[in-house]
Parts: C-alpha cells; structure tokens; sequence
C-alpha cells in the first residue's frame, strides 16, 4: 500500500455494522473464525456493501485461511505427529 497505509474496511452483518478495522486486523478476524466470506464489506470509494466473496482483496484473506495447515492441538506431546483428513 502507498505509504504504508492499509485499507479501512467495514462490515455489514444483517443490520449492524462493524469496523474499521485495518487489513491486518481483518486478516486477524478471518483467521479466527469472526467473519466469513457471506459477510458484506465495504470501504471509501466502493459504492456498496459486497459480500466478502466477491472483492478480491477480501477473498484472498479467505483463501490464505483455508490453504493454511491446521495446527496440531494445544496439548500435543513434544514430537508427537498427527495426520489431519481433509
């Protein structure tokens, strides 16, 4: 981003919105399960809510998630393996 500024993002979720929240901080939200890609989305210069979907920039927060391998539970033994089915 230009000068190291990030994208002020809002959400709409039924009739309450959310925000601003930075990228980072929205990354941070998908990460842990808060939004989802049904969720609208906006910031200054789009004309209207969009569901996170359908904006690019969102979706790839989306993807990124999903493409990550999950992390092995909390109480895991040093050296313990695990196989995760998909």
């Amino acid at each position: 981003m230009p000068g190291g500024t990030s994208p002020v993002w809002f959400m709409l979720r039924g009739e309450q919105k959310f925000g601003p929240y930075s990228h980072d901080k929205l990354k941070q939200l998908v990460d842990l399960g808060k939004v989802t890609p049904d969720d609208y989305f906006g910031r200054k210069g789009m004309e209207r809510w969009t569901r996170g979907r359908d904006i690019p920039e969102v979706q790839a927060l989306f993807d990124a998630k999903a493409a990550a391998p999950p992390t092995p539970p909390a109480d895991a033994a040093p050296g313990q393996t695990f196989t995760f089915v998909v």
